[in-house]
């Protein structure tokens, strides 16, 4: 498997040029770089569509093992609630486009693939789907420091 780097945004103002295209161009791309920038972009949108519960022992340890054992399975109550949610969710038919769907098409709407020169450059969505998740995940980080007490916003 072909690792690729997807460099910073840079705009395609060629004539002709629709959209313009704010990733680099990739050199040396057959149609399977093509395939595979298809399927990350579904991947990465069905991924961050439902979180799956993670089953987690918070808290500090009780004393008797009976009652570490009751908090313990209050928690895994908990967890396969959360799980049976998602996995219900699952078996409901879509509402409207499938979410792989709407990723495969970020990536697709105004890609450029040139087979002879063997060039590929993903479409601006795809720039957009990445910098959406990198701010989600940063906003995420931020809001547990703040939670933690390891970042102040004074």
């Amino acid at each position: 498997m072909r690792h690729f780097l997807l460099h910073a945004p840079q705009r395609d103002d060629t004539p002709g040029s629709a959209y313009g295209s704010p990733m680099t161009k990739i050199n040396n791309a057959s149609r399977e770089t093509q395939l595979y920038l298809h399927t990350l972009a579904s991947s990465l949108a069905c991924a961050t569509q439902t979180p799956m519960p993670v089953f987690q022992i918070s808290g500090p340890r009780e004393d008797s093992p009976s009652a570490q054992r009751v908090r313990v399975l209050e928690q895994l109550d908990e967890t396969l609630t959360g799980l049976d949610t998602v996995i219900r969710s699952k078996k409901v038919p879509p509402v409207g486009e499938p979410v792989a769907t709407l990723g495969r098409r970020l990536i697709e709407r105004g890609e450029v693939y040139d087979a002879v020169n063997k060039t590929y450059a993903p479409g601006p969505g795809f720039a957009a789907l990445l910098d959406s998740l990198t701010v989600d995940a940063v906003a995420k980080l931020a809001d547990q420091a703040i939670a933690d007490g390891t970042f102040s916003v004074d």
